[in-house]
């Protein structure tokens, strides 16, 4: 179906049919005033992994749990490996005494005591006939453990997702790279794509090599999904059709192997945009939950994309199904990676007056395999893209990339 587009290309500084999607959202729009701005958490990420040789994940875990103090944060880190032979604690330790004389992070220490609050580690899981609530607790220790436990980045499967903003023309190609720029740090082993042209998809399978693409269309914009060659086999792949989308909307499935033994559904969409789609939205995410359900139980599924949801919407459907799970709640709930979608923080579309709306267009589901031999355990979530493009001063995308991490 052919859908005038033409409004979200012009002028992206004025009031578009993406400024009019936010007019009724339902989520808190709160400061974050207890966490550094991005650009100081990726600084003290970046120096902790120098200082300990990890990477950023175990970075954000240990910054947030010693409130954004990098000297206690990686002397935290060190305790935590406590049962190593003298030599590698003298070694760790000459490396802590380095760093820490370094001084460059002198003016951030007063930044970084913001730090998010406690938070309650359960997620809610709807049984089917939504009666009753059952709680489901995720041992924020254990979580902590694993990620210290696997370091390597064979020992971890990640998925990404990022709406990439393909109508947007300004600088356009320069922000694409800048997308390929952050797949290639990251490596993430499935990478579920929205709001692709033909022109974008062609700068991202030019550039990212190692991986296979499919996509759900060629014409205008559309999904796709990148899958790591040396760790996803893609056996099939399916290109469901919402029947009433009014804007060319679909649901994209892969069904893959990962590391020749665990079993994938993957699956990538972009819901129908704009307040007034609410009901067609709904609808979508109700066939999407029902794919997810329906698909084999000795399968893991990961759904996800731009949802573009408002929570009164899955709340007015039944919310998640049951043994579906909210990546983001799974893993605790961190504040500082609620918002997706955040103008506040995000300056590549501008809005008039001081209300600047932040929303969690942007989700990652998982309904685990029923295999009790499979170990695909969730443990981490994080936001990707943050850094600005030069020339132009623009972020990649005005959505953040959502990434979640599992040990296998």
């Amino acid at each position: 179906m052919t859908w005038p587009f033409t409004g979200y290309i012009v002028n992206r500084n004025m009031s578009t049919p993406r400024e009019d999607r936010v007019s009724d959202v339902d989520e808190e729009d709160e400061e974050d005033s207890e966490c550094p701005d991005s650009s100081v958490c990726l600084r003290l990420c970046k120096d902790f992994v120098t200082a300990t040789e990890t990477d950023r994940a175990l970075a954000m875990m240990f910054l947030q749990q010693n409130k954004w103090q990098i000297d206690a944060a990686v002397n935290a880190y060190f305790d935590s490996t406590r049962g190593t032979s003298p030599n590698e604690n003298h070694e760790k330790l000459k490396r802590i005494g380095t760093y820490l004389k370094m001084g460059s992070q002198t003016d951030d220490r007063n930044a970084s005591s913001k730090i998010d609050k406690k938070r309650s580690n359960t997620i809610k899981e709807e049984n089917t006939d939504c009666s009753e609530r059952k709680t489901l607790k995720i041992d924020s220790q254990a979580v902590s453990d694993n990620l210290t436990a696997t370091t390597t980045k064979e020992s971890r499967f990640k998925i990404l997702s990022w709406n990439i903003d393909g109508l947007d023309n300004v600088i356009l190609e320069a922000r694409t790279r800048g997308v390929c720029d952050v797949i290639k740090r990251e490596q993430p082993d499935v990478i579920f794509f929205q709001e692709v042209v033909p022109l974008t998809m062609a700068i991202l399978e030019s550039s990212l090599t190692n991986y296979s693409s499919k996509a759900g269309g060629t014409d205008m914009y559309f999904v796709a999904i990148f899958t790591k060659k040396d760790t996803v086999k893609v056996q099939r792949e399916e290109i469901i059709p919402y029947p009433t989308t009014q804007m060319g909307r679909n649901l994209l499935v892969l069904h893959a192997l990962y590391n020749n033994t665990i079993e994938l559904a993957l699956m990538t969409t972009h819901h129908e945009s704009c307040a007034e789609s609410s009901d067609e939205r709904k609808r979508q995410l109700q066939m999407c939950f029902e794919q997810i359900i329906t698909t084999d139980k000795s399968v893991a599924v990961l759904f996800g994309g731009d949802l573009n949801m408002r929570n009164k919407e899955l709340e007015s459907i039944g919310n998640i199904p049951a043994g579906v799970y909210d990546l983001w709640e799974m893993t605790g709930k961190r504040k500082e990676c609620l918002y997706t979608w955040d103008s506040l923080k995000n300056t590549n579309l501008t809005f008039s007056g001081k209300w600047k709306p932040r929303c969690r267009f942007d989700r990652l589901y998982y309904r685990p395999s029923n295999k009790t031999s499979t170990t695909f355990i969730p443990v981490y979530f994080e936001l990707e893209g943050m850094e600005r493009v030069k020339p132009g001063d623009r972020f990649p995308s005005d959505h953040w990339a959502i990434q979640c991490y599992f040990n296998t």
